[in-house]
């Protein structure tokens, strides 16, 4: 008699599920103790801490309250932030697939958490400035200078906008020299 294969009752699903959850945030953990004790050692005071890519987006809570020292932590995504509307209605599953137990309000306390947020465009700054606003109710103001910043906690948290690309006039008239 040869093996048959059959599809794994629904409870057996999830029981999956579940453990798939564990072994993922037990590796996530594991990366934020590694990405800690990197900083612990080494991490001064007057130093800042840069974090790019929305992989790392829980990272700043971890850090804010881990280390002892008073840290000043930045953030920067190169991808769209979603609208609100998109963050708000984003399926579980896929917040799951950072960690098991975190979920919306968790990234956006930890993109709090830090003192200055970037983006790649206006856009994207403006659909992270909504979505904590509709959520939270935090603002998104105007300061000197024309510098924009969220007023969260009793803290201000700079937020910006930087494109980064190819500056075109330059590429050209490198091209258009000798070698």
């Amino acid at each position: 008699q040869g093996q048959h294969l059959r599809e794994p009752a629904a409870d057996e699903r999830a029981v999956q599920r579940v453990l798939a959850g564990e072994r993922r945030d037990r590796a996530r953990g594991d990366a934020d103790v590694a990405l800690l004790g990197r900083f612990k050692g080494s991490h001064k005071e007057d130093e800042i801490i840069w974090i790019q890519g929305y992989q790392l987006m829980l990272v700043p809570s971890s850090l804010s309250r881990k280390l002892k020292t008073p840290t000043r932590i930045g953030i920067f995504f190169h991808t769209p932030f979603p609208s609100s509307d998109m963050f708000r209605i984003l399926p579980c599953s896929a917040w799951r697939f950072f960690s098991h137990r975190a979920g919306r309000e968790s990234f956006l306390h930890s993109l709090l958490a830090v003192n200055h947020i970037g983006f790649h465009l206006f856009e994207f700054l403006r659909h992270f400035a909504n979505t904590v606003r509709r959520m939270f109710g935090v603002q998104l103001r105007n300061g000197e200078r024309g510098h924009s910043y969220f007023d969260y906690n009793g803290r201000k948290i700079l937020a910006s906008c930087a494109f980064m690309g190819i500056e075109s006039k330059v590429v050209q008239e490198s091209m258009e020299t000798d070698s």
